[in-house]
């Protein structure tokens, strides 16, 4: 079940995630290689798309605590044809709009250089977070420093509050660097609310039918990761648990066969 990106053949797939307050019927990725060697354009026939719409029954703002309805639409291209170590530029286009352009590159895993991974969780977008001004600070310093970043849960406290617009706030607030380096996103507690729904629609890991984004694991070159929110396995009944303690033991025998 594990995915491996360290394989020779460059048929690689990148998945471009973004949301929109309301459905595009002309909305397209366009992506060209840095050399000219490539060019896409992508169209909704290809996406994946998620009308959300949630209604949020305590959500804490500016004015006390009020409920309402949160609506937004998460688009998934799938992008293949790629190859390591070349750089990308990309961007989303409508009649009357466009954003980006964003940058990409999939560093090689086969590489004998060194690899750095950046891992973390429990982040705000407060003006004192010292970690996400690190982060951009260094992404200014050396863009694609980073092979990929982990996302773990326990993010913009609360993706729910100010009926939903905290959570786009976060994402925004990242998004130059979570444009660019591979991300895996899992949730935590924090993200419980409304059965994690309020994270879950904005990205898809690999095997999301399967797990939900509540654990995934994955083959970077020689390195095998395996990412595991425990709290949806303290919350679950017995045969889940089971269900999910039987995928974590399969994947680690398969692991250490390599």
């Amino acid at each position: 079940n594990s995915q491996d990106i360290s394989n020779e053949n460059t048929k690689i797939l990148a998945n471009i995630v973004w949301q929109t307050k309301k459905f595009c019927q002309d909305i397209q990725v366009e992506i060209t290689s840095s050399d000219g060697s490539f060019h896409g354009i992508y169209n909704q026939t290809s996406f994946y798309i998620d009308n959300f719409t949630q209604f949020i029954p305590e959500s804490w703002t500016d004015h006390g605590i009020v409920s309402g309805n949160y609506s937004s639409v998460s688009y998934t291209a799938y992008i293949e044809g790629l190859e390591f170590d070349k750089e990308y530029s990309y961007k989303v286009i409508t009649n009357d709009s466009e954003v980006g352009p964003f940058s990409l590159k999939l560093p090689d895993p086969n590489s004998s250089g060194q690899q750095r991974y950046l891992i973390y969780a429990d982040v705000d977008t407060n003006l004192g977070n010292h970690s996400l001004n690190a982060f951009s600070e260094i992404f200014q310093r050396e863009k694609y420093v980073f092979t990929a970043q982990f996302i773990l849960g326990d993010i913009g406290y609360e993706l729910y509050d100010e009926l939903g617009l905290r959570g786009e706030y976060f994402f925004n607030t990242i998004q130059n660097y979570s444009t660019t380096w591979p991300l895996i996103l899992t949730p935590g507690n924090h993200e419980t609310y409304l059965n994690y729904s309020l994270m879950n629609f904005r990205t898809r890991n690999p095997l999301f039918n399967q797990t939900q984004n509540h654990y995934i694991s994955i083959n970077i070159g020689k390195v095998h990761f395996l990412v595991f929110n425990y709290d949806i396995y303290s919350g679950a009944d017995l045969e889940h648990q089971n269900s999910i303690l039987n995928w974590l033991e399969d994947d680690l025998i398969k692991a250490n066969q390599v």
